[in-house]
């Protein structure tokens, strides 16, 4: 049996970090998208900043993506050597911050459409939303299969025995009802917020779309386990703009996207891929907090 304080760590929030948690999460996070960044200027991807936002439309399609894997792997153990101890997910959270440094420098989706050559953009984009997912996926079941090593001097052996929350629910049916919660709440912020392309605006409102969707999702719906939210939430989102920009593909010619829910292509795949996951694990992070709470109250041990 979890007792109080065991529950307390493992589920420990960005609420319940001290000072010193905090900026070590802060400084693996920094560190992460300075590395990043170097990767990216040293490989030369992409080869016009601002300009070469996706990866799959780069010149060298095989290199970027090569990069971002490489961003990924470097990223995840360079976050969890510095705060790994914090939770779980803080290795792939840093990761997620390596690739929004890559979605900086790659640029908006204007210029993606622009150097296009047809509307099959959209369905590269759309493979690209995939392999950037499937990159994070695999960092984090390597961080499940360390967990052990990482937690050994924080918890008792059942708990470590145990590294997924063990009070969500795994039902099919109760992580489809979350997931459909998120993305549709997902697609009602970015759609409201992402009205122009604009870099800082796609970054923006992706992760601001993200936390807001987690927290509706793990109030509404069942909580499942929170890889659902941050790995598979914001990737369906992109998937659904991009395929329907891709059916109605008006304005791509000159950078424009338009159409039912035109909104959610306005961000790059590195968009979602960066501050949708790191937005969705800040947001499952506060909900925990909450569940917490209301479990325990706020009274201190």
């Amino acid at each position: 049996m979890f007792d109080r304080a065991t529950e307390r760590l493992q589920h420990k929030t960005w609420a319940s970090f001290n000072t010193v948690e905090r900026l070590l999460l802060v400084a693996g996070c920094t560190a992460c998208a300075f590395l990043a960044a170097a990767l990216s200027r040293a490989a030369g991807v992409p080869p016009t900043p601002h300009f070469a936002g996706s990866l799959l439309a780069a010149p060298d399609a095989f290199t970027a993506v090569l990069v971002a894997a490489i961003a990924v792997a470097a990223c995840t153990a360079l976050g969890t050597v510095i705060a790994g101890f914090l939770r779980l997910e803080v290795g792939l959270i840093c990761a997620a911050i390596g690739l929004a440094a890559l979605s900086a420098r790659g640029g908006s989706m204007r210029a993606v459409l622009q150097y296009a050559s047809s509307p099959s953009i959209y369905a590269a984009l759309v493979v690209e939303t995939l392999i950037l997912f499937g990159l994070l996926a695999a960092a984090y079941l390597l961080l499940r299969r360390l967990f052990p090593l990482i937690w050994s001097a924080r918890l008792p052996a059942e708990a470590i025995a145990k590294p997924a929350d063990h009070d969500v629910l795994s039902e099919p049916s109760d992580i489809a009802f979350a997931i459909a919660v998120y993305a549709i709440a997902m697609i009602v912020c970015e759609s409201l917020l992402l009205q122009s392309d604009a870099k800082k605006q796609a970054m923006a409102s992706v992760a601001v779309s993200s936390i807001v969707a987690t927290l509706a999702a793990c109030q509404i719906a069942p909580l499942v386990e929170g890889v659902w939210y941050w790995l598979v939430g914001p990737c369906v989102v992109a998937v659904v703009g991009y395929a329907l920009a891709y059916a109605s593909p008006e304005g791509w010619q000159v950078g424009e996207v338009h159409g039912m829910l035109g909104a959610l292509a306005r961000a790059t795949p590195l968009d979602y891929a960066s501050l949708g996951v790191a937005g969705a694990i800040l947001g499952y992070w506060t909900a925990r907090k909450w569940k917490e709470e209301g479990e325990f109250g706020s009274s201190t041990e």
